[in-house]
């Protein structure tokens, strides 16, 4: 039985009435299936205008390996029903060294007053000093929401374990793919059981979606283990937000290659060609409203030694035109970076970028910088490593020394490769972990 807080007492709304449960499946070392459900009705509707008469909470996930894991297929759904609060978006002044700080503030009006639509992306790599958030506002609405993943992925090397083999399959075991697909809706359509079910029709429209993501991407790697490799990338992302201060649109088609050589043992190149179509649209802001295209190369030169010092050098060109309007924009990138990991205990790396960028359009202005970036850590050892395991510390103080450097990406704006930059600290070995992290830049700048 439900009942409604009152003045003083408690009025009873009903009765509610459900069911759960849950299963677990092994028919096969190489098939697994687990789930979990509850159904449960929802007498609140009548007092509670925008909750779901039938309340929804499972969760199924399903893996399948065979051909010793050659072929990987695993899905996983998770449906529940949920009151959802609309989200405010807010903008913070933050350093420019963190991966957050996306965002300028120009005063257009000369008000002082800092508006929702003078805040506008960083034209210059590290330029902005801003970062968005969402607060939660008072308005709920009662939501289905819906998140799925499906993913399949294929290595021939795992059939043939000889390095030996020759003719076509030492070719093929060269060669790794994988496929991605990603579906995330929270949605008040007044039929939920369609969006449990994964309409098509139903996902990510405007009139009853509050915030959804669809992506779909392709990765293909070849020439693993040899001293040439290649990596091709497609994706295509669709994202749809209904905040307090309006709809927001986004379509992001993404194609990248990224080509590595090892020269010798401790050298090795990189060449990496992006191409980027973003579309966004808002029935609030013209400042959010632009169809942007972006061509990247970035060539870079790596050396490395074995008492774990790095050299990373290279150049980075992009080429972005909006569509939208009459306006383009060239970026020339020189990034140098050292990374030196010492002992089992510190790590440290300084980076050393100039940058000159080019804007046609809107009066045309020409920027440049030079930025400088110091960061040093020390990794503390966990117990696993202080009960007789130092080199696997010291080989983990490397791997969060690695993953903690910047990426050199000439796209640095788009959501994925600024996702892997923040997200990057937080992939270290649980074998080292960073106590002490200090990072210092400086720089300076000119525009006309």
């Amino acid at each position: 039985r439900s009942w409604l807080p009152m003045v003083n007492s408690l009025v009873s709304i009903g009765d509610a009435f459900g069911v759960s449960g849950g299963y677990r499946l092994r028919p096969s070392s190489d098939l697994t299936a687990d789930g979990r459900f509850e159904v449960r009705t929802n007498p609140a509707t009548d007092v509670l205008a925008d909750e779901l008469p039938v309340a929804v909470a499972m969760q199924h996930d399903v893996r399948w390996s065979p051909l010793r894991s050659a072929v990987v297929v695993s899905a996983s759904y998770i449906a529940q029903s949920e009151r959802m609060p609309r989200l405010q978006e807010i903008f913070l002044r933050v350093t420019p060294d963190l991966p957050e700080a996306r965002y300028v503030w120009t005063d257009r009006n000369g008000n002082g007053v800092k508006d929702l639509a003078e805040f506008l992306p960083e034209t210059t790599p590290y330029e902005g000093t801003y970062a968005r958030a969402f607060l939660p506002t008072d308005s709920l609405d009662g939501v289905a929401s819906v998140q799925a993943r499906f993913r399949l992925s294929l290595d021939p090397s795992r059939l043939w374990r000889s390095d030996s083999l020759g003719g076509w399959r030492r070719w093929l075991r060269q060669v790794s793919a994988r496929t991605t697909l990603d579906v995330d809706d929270k949605n008040r359509d007044a039929d939920p059981v369609r969006i449990y079910a994964l309409d098509p029709s139903r996902l990510l429209r405007e009139a009853t979606t509050l915030s959804g993501r669809m992506r779909v991407a392709q990765e293909l790697s070849l020439g693993r283990g040899t001293r040439a490799t290649l990596e091709l990338g497609l994706s295509r992302s669709r994202s749809l937000s209904r905040l307090s201060s309006g709809v927001e649109s986004r379509t992001v088609t993404a194609a990248r290659a990224d080509t590595r050589y090892r020269i010798r043992r401790p050298l090795t190149a990189r060449l990496l060609l992006v191409r980027d179509e973003n579309d966004a649209a808002s029935d609030r802001f013209a400042t959010r409203r632009y169809r942007i295209r972006s061509d990247g190369v970035d060539a870079s030169l790596a050396w490395s030694s074995g008492s774990g010092l790095a050299l990373t050098g290279g150049a980075a060109f992009a080429s972005k035109t909006d569509r939208e309007a009459d306006r383009s924009a060239t970026l020339w990138r020189i990034p140098v970076e050292t990374r030196w990991v010492w002992g089992r205990r510190l790590t440290a790396s300084a980076t050393v970028e100039s940058a000159f960028v080019t804007l046609r359009g809107d009066g045309g202005r020409c920027s440049g910088v030079l930025r400088c970036r110091l960061r040093s850590a020390a990794c503390s050892r966990s117990r696993r490593a202080t009960t007789g395991a130092p080199r696997r510390t010291r080989r983990s103080c490397r791997r969060f020394a690695s993953n903690s450097a910047p990426r050199f990406d000439p796209q640095r704006g788009d959501d994925d490769a600024s996702s892997q930059r923040a997200n990057s600290a937080s992939n270290t070995s649980p074998d080292a972990t960073p106590s002490i992290v200090v990072t210092t830049a400086t720089g300076s700048g000119w525009r006309r």
